[in-house]
């Protein structure tokens, strides 16, 4: 399984729009940051990922539609 492990980092700002472009990806997890903004619309290349943990930021705005996973 392709993963990126960023969660409880202190990570702070917008989730970054070329995120999207790691279309291989499986598992991100980004969960327990600082992170803020909405989930950038490029997010809709992610055809594989399975899995999208993103709890316990600051987000805002909705879920890109394009963006299909199996489990937020």
């Amino acid at each position: 399984m392709k993963t990126l492990y960023l969660y409880q980092n202190d990570l702070s700002g917008e989730i970054p729009s070329g995120l999207g472009g790691l279309e291989k990806l499986e598992d991100l997890r980004l969960y327990e940051n600082r992170l803020s903004g909405s989930i950038p619309a490029a997010s809709g290349d992610w055809e594989k990922l399975r899995n999208l943990y993103l709890q316990n930021n600051q987000l805002s705005g909705q879920i890109p539609s394009g963006l299909a996973v199996s489990s937020l």
